[in-house]
């Protein structure tokens, strides 16, 4: 067996194919760590403030609005009427009183709240200037309202960070294991299964089968990694990421507070209770995984031709896509805490997605984790147990199926 996951394991990092994909993988972290002297370089309009054309509101307002130390919005007064400017300009902030934003599109949320907070800073400044003792009467000022009237809806809507990373764990997860169920395919279609299998048991090269594919989406997040601590490092040592956060918070791509590494790294809370959160989004995303890998290659052993591999591995992929689907109409509060998310969370097969998402957005008890732990592990334990039999049987099994016929003999076989 250690012969067999050595050899799986050169096969797979020292060819041309995958050292040419690494080697991408190491500019797309540079270039990512790097971005903004690219948009500077290439695009940079993009780092432009937000140019808001202001209709009847004073100079001296304006200016001391420009004067402030934001780079978000710059404001231009202009004499045009209100209607004249709606049809020029993008972006018209009108004052009577009250501030209304016209525009044709929806501001994003988190720049109106920026525009929102400007401007109440600026009233209270103007309060606190006309009357010192009214600065107590703050507390009791009512809060600013900007009011924002759009000729056209907001088509896309920014996905929420839980949607990204269960997307790209997903599907990073699901790549690595149909990698360890085609190379049973070619394996068996060029003859070369029937020479491995004088040396070992079927079962033996089943288990090798495993545990490469498990060490490979190691090594592989082991080397992405490194490539991404390694630019993490060198832009640490040339501004602290300065430059970088900067240009995030100007593209409203981040909200937060904090202006170099050091300052974002200081602000993670590294408790105990957030690394055993961490520790359990791993297990179950990397127990599902290894629940997927098992299934495609007991799968796989039934199938003797390359061209015949998609159309039999097609099925499994809709039923995994349909389960990616389901988590996320399923991927809210009220849902995961008690809702049809919630039950569905304890079974194996979608535990590897529900139970992250639950992790994230709801407080899971010590007794349903360790439920839903241990159904995790008992449906691995019996898929391991019966698929190295079917598994046997498979790579034996030369003649051509459907995938409905290969389910039924699955199910006779086991």
């Amino acid at each position: 067996m250690k012969e067999l996951i050595k050899f799986s394991l050169r096969r797979r990092f020292f060819n041309k194919t995958q050292i040419f994909i690494n080697l991408i993988l190491f500019t797309a972290c540079a270039l990512l760590l790097f971005a903004d002297h690219l948009i500077t370089c290439f695009m940079p309009s993009m780092l432009n403030p937000i140019n808001i054309h202001t209709v009847a509101m004073p100079q001296s307002m304006v200016q001391e609005l420009n004067e402030t130390k934001q780079s978000f919005f710059y404001f231009q007064p202009t004499s045009r009427s209100l209607n004249k400017a709606k049809k020029q300009y993008e972006y018209v902030l009108f004052y009577d009183g009250e501030f209304t934003l016209h525009s044709e599109y929806p501001l994003d949320e988190m720049k109106i709240v920026a525009l929102e907070s400007l401007l109440e800073q600026y009233r209270q400044t103007q309060i606190l200037k006309e009357n010192k003792e009214s600065a107590a009467l703050l507390a009791y000022a009512q809060p600013l309202v900007l009011h924002q009237k759009t000729t056209a809806q907001k088509q896309e809507e920014r996905a929420g960070i839980v949607f990204m990373v269960v997307t790209g764990i997903y599907f990073m997860m699901l790549s690595f294991a149909t990698t360890v169920a085609n190379e049973v395919v070619y394996e068996k279609a060029t003859k070369t299964l029937e020479l491995i299998l004088t040396s070992v048991s079927a079962r033996t090269h089943f288990l090798s089968k495993l545990l490469s594919g498990w060490l490979t989406v190691l090594l592989q997040c082991a080397i992405s990694g490194g490539c991404l601590l390694f630019w993490t490092l060198i832009r640490w040592q040339i501004d602290n990421g300065s430059g970088l956060l900067k240009a995030a918070k100007s593209l409203q791509l981040l909200s937060i507070k904090e202006a170099t590494f050091s300052q974002v790294l200081a602000h993670i809370d590294l408790s105990f209770d957030f690394l055993l959160l961490l520790l359990g989004i791993a297990f179950f995303l990397l127990a599902g995984m290894l629940l997927i890998q098992m299934l495609l290659v007991v799968i796989s052993s039934f199938i003797s031709s390359i061209e015949a591999a998609a159309a039999i591995q097609a099925p499994f992929y809709m039923i995994l896509i349909a389960v990616y689907y389901l988590t996320l109409s399923l991927n809210d509060p009220q849902h995961m805490s008690q809702g049809i998310g919630y039950y569905l969370s304890f079974l194996p097969f979608l535990s590897m997605l529900m139970m992250p998402c639950r992790f994230l957005m709801t407080v899971v008890t010590v007794p349903e984790f360790l439920l839903a732990a241990f159904l995790a592990i008992a449906s691995l334990t019996a898929v391991l147990h019966y698929g190295g039999a079917i598994y046997q049987r498979g790579v034996l099994d030369y003649s051509n199926k459907g995938f409905l016929q290969i389910m039924k003999a699955i199910c006779k076989r086991s």
